[in-house]
């Protein structure tokens, strides 16, 4: 029996590829979901379940772009791995600290039974549940990521800083996910996560899988492979979405949503352009800010008293009233 030549290990590897194209996001969002509302009518360890799946997820996803990558020039180095574990340590300790003032607000909630005590939607049965958790949630974020990108003035520019450190990498994969600034992070874990999931006092059933798809989009949104989710991405936040975000060109740096495109599409910042990528990731004048992994610079980065640069481009106003333009 003949062995197999070059040309057909390279078909064998396009061919699977090509399958993984279409069916592995809708394998792990709809998998993820499935296990969750199973989980749920067992009565197994949610935790458990939740962790374990989380953790396959990322090391299968990791593996995987590295053996099939959409761009050679997005896939991760040891210079952007040695980065990376740094802001892993920071999103760590961010985290503790918010658990533990998350757990005294809480204690405070019932120890003085304020109207988030009386779980307004905690008998909303599971699915409306989560959809009204998902549209809630992603309004408030939406509007915030949008603010942190296109706001004038001092505070504008505060935001921006803030979130710049998850825009100044010129590569998207996996991994990279977890560049994020203190402060910005904490706003969207607490603040937002406060008033969108735990004042209306959402079971911990529909939170749980509202943070399954949550998990599921914040991982595949970063993934650098050729994902095609067609129809999907008018109801999620995919691959082909999120990437348009990270691009340097701000006349297409848009998709500010993390789980849905709804308000996107609603407000006028929809970018979908199938089968396509960005020319170029990262910031507009990479020049005016640190390097990305320049670790304790971006730290410092909103607290600098410099001057924005002037290369703020003008772009064509958005089908709402503007914030104003974005910036790099």
């Amino acid at each position: 029996m003949p062995l197999a030549g070059p040309g057909a290990q390279v078909n064998q590897v396009t061919n699977m590829a090509a399958i993984l194209r279409y069916i592995l996001y809708p394998f792990y969002l709809f998998g993820g979901v499935g296990l969750t509302f199973l989980t749920i009518g067992q009565g197994w360890n949610l935790n458990v379940v939740h962790g374990s799946f989380s953790v396959f997820m990322v090391a299968s996803l990791i593996l995987l772009e590295a053996r099939f990558p959409l761009e050679r020039r997005w896939a991760m180095n040891w210079a952007s791995f040695q980065r990376d574990l740094k802001y892993m340590v920071s999103g760590i300790f961010t985290e503790v600290a918010l658990r533990w003032t998350g757990s005294g607000i809480a204690l405070f909630l019932a120890t003085y039974n304020t109207p988030s005590s009386t779980k307004l939607m905690a008998d909303v049965p599971l699915i409306p549940s989560v959809l009204l958790l998902i549209l809630g949630f992603e309004f408030l974020q939406y509007w915030f990521h949008r603010i942190c990108h296109e706001m004038r003035g001092g505070v504008g520019t505060f935001l921006w800083r803030t979130h710049a450190a998850h825009h100044l990498p010129d590569r998207v994969y996996v991994l990279m996910h977890v560049a994020a600034h203190p402060v910005n992070f904490s706003v969207i874990q607490g603040v937002l996560t406060v008033a969108a999931v735990v004042l209306p006092g959402f079971s911990p059933e529909s939170v749980l899988v509202f943070g399954i798809i949550m998990g599921v989009n914040g991982t595949f949104s970063h993934f650098n492979m050729d994902i095609r989710a067609g129809w999907l991405n008018y109801v999620f936040v995919s691959t082909e979405l999120h990437r348009y975000h990270h691009s340097a060109d701000m006349s297409e740096s848009k998709n500010y949503g993390a789980v849905t495109p709804l308000w996107d599409l609603v407000f006028g910042t929809f970018v979908y352009k199938p089968g396509q990528s960005p020319a170029r990731l990262g910031v507009d004048n990479p020049s005016a800010y640190p390097h990305s992994n320049e670790f304790w610079k971006v730290m410092a980065l909103p607290f600098r008293r410099a001057k924005k640069p002037n290369t703020v481009p003008k772009l064509s106003p958005p089908t709402v009233p503007p914030l104003a333009s974005s910036r790099e």
